[in-house]
């Protein structure tokens, strides 16, 4: 196979190559918190919701625990909600 790289493809820094790579670097974070978390003694998940300007419901996960005596806070995940109710709410967080 030969590489051209005059083309952003062979360069690595197509937008689909880049998410790839997010969504890599993303599962080998989320596979640390989860060890994290099945060893620590306690666990609160935070969901914060908030709607934009342009009414677009916005919701974010965070993971606080204890690790090695230390508090420990985890950024899970950010997402968009179809709706702002308790059903489609705790769905999306778990």
């Amino acid at each position: 196979m030969k590489w051209d790289l005059t083309k952003q493809n062979d360069l690595g820094t197509s937008k689909e190559i880049q998410n790839d790579l997010l969504d890599c670097i993303l599962e080998v974070c989320h596979e640390e918190i989860i060890k994290q978390i099945n060893r620590a003694s306690y666990l609160a998940i935070v969901a914060a919701e908030t709607t934009d300007i342009s009414g677009k419901t916005q919701l974010v996960t965070i993971f606080r625990y204890v690790f090695n005596g230390e508090p420990v806070e985890r950024f899970w995940n950010y997402m968009n909600p179809e709706k702002c109710d308790t059903l489609i709410l705790s769905q999306d967080i778990f």
